[in-house]
Protein backbone atom coordinates (compact mmCIF):
# COMPACT_ATOMS: atom_id res chain seq x y z
CA UNK A 1 0.00 0.00 0.00
CA UNK A 2 1.32 3.43 -0.92
CA UNK A 3 1.31 5.88 1.99
CA UNK A 4 1.68 9.51 0.99
CA UNK A 5 3.21 12.14 3.23
CA UNK A 6 2.09 15.68 3.62
CA UNK A 7 4.38 18.56 4.55
CA UNK A 8 1.61 21.12 5.15
CA UNK A 9 -1.86 20.80 6.57
CA UNK A 10 -4.86 21.80 4.48
CA UNK A 11 -5.51 24.60 6.98
CA UNK A 12 -2.33 26.32 5.82
CA UNK A 13 -3.89 26.97 2.42
CA UNK A 14 -6.58 29.48 1.53
CA UNK A 15 -9.02 27.02 -0.01
CA UNK A 16 -12.65 26.04 -0.26
CA UNK A 17 -14.30 23.54 2.11
CA UNK A 18 -13.28 19.94 1.54
CA UNK A 19 -15.62 17.76 -0.50
CA UNK A 20 -16.02 14.16 -1.63
CA UNK A 21 -17.01 12.61 -4.93
CA UNK A 22 -17.76 9.07 -6.06
CA UNK A 23 -15.24 7.33 -8.30
CA UNK A 24 -15.85 4.71 -10.96
CA UNK A 25 -12.26 3.49 -10.59
CA UNK A 26 -9.30 4.22 -8.34
CA UNK A 27 -6.56 6.33 -9.93
CA UNK A 28 -3.09 4.75 -10.13
CA UNK A 29 -0.89 5.80 -7.22
CA UNK A 30 -3.80 6.95 -5.04
CA UNK A 31 -3.62 6.36 -1.29
CA UNK A 32 -6.47 3.94 -0.55
CA UNK A 33 -7.88 3.27 2.91
CA UNK A 34 -10.97 1.40 4.04
CA UNK A 35 -13.34 3.36 6.26
CA UNK A 36 -12.45 0.93 9.11
CA UNK A 37 -8.86 2.21 8.99
CA UNK A 38 -9.77 5.83 9.74
CA UNK A 39 -9.03 7.24 13.17
CA UNK A 40 -12.02 8.61 15.12
CA UNK A 41 -11.12 12.17 14.04
CA UNK A 42 -10.72 11.11 10.40
CA UNK A 43 -14.04 9.23 10.47
CA UNK A 44 -15.81 12.27 11.91
CA UNK A 45 -14.28 14.47 9.19
CA UNK A 46 -15.20 11.93 6.48
CA UNK A 47 -18.83 11.80 7.64
CA UNK A 48 -18.94 15.60 7.77
CA UNK A 49 -17.73 15.71 4.16
CA UNK A 50 -20.50 13.31 3.14
CA UNK A 51 -23.01 15.65 4.81
CA UNK A 52 -21.56 18.63 2.91
CA UNK A 53 -19.91 20.09 6.02
CA UNK A 54 -16.29 19.40 5.09
CA UNK A 55 -13.60 21.63 6.52
CA UNK A 56 -10.44 22.63 4.66
CA UNK A 57 -8.41 21.90 7.79
CA UNK A 58 -9.71 18.39 8.50
CA UNK A 59 -7.19 15.56 9.00
CA UNK A 60 -7.96 13.79 5.72
CA UNK A 61 -5.44 13.93 2.89
CA UNK A 62 -6.70 15.51 -0.33
CA UNK A 63 -6.60 13.06 -3.22
CA UNK A 64 -6.74 9.95 -1.06
CA UNK A 65 -9.51 7.39 -1.57
CA UNK A 66 -11.74 5.99 1.19
CA UNK A 67 -13.44 2.69 0.40
CA UNK A 68 -16.81 2.08 2.06
CA UNK A 69 -20.34 0.98 1.35
CA UNK A 70 -23.25 3.36 1.69
CA UNK A 71 -25.80 0.68 2.52
CA UNK A 72 -27.05 1.50 6.02
CA UNK A 73 -29.79 -0.22 8.01
CA UNK A 74 -31.25 1.67 10.94
CA UNK A 75 -33.41 -0.13 13.46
Amino acid sequence: MHMATRERTAGEYDCEPATTRRLESIPPGATVRHVDQLSPAELEAFLARLDGDGSADDPLEAGSVVVFTDNVRLE
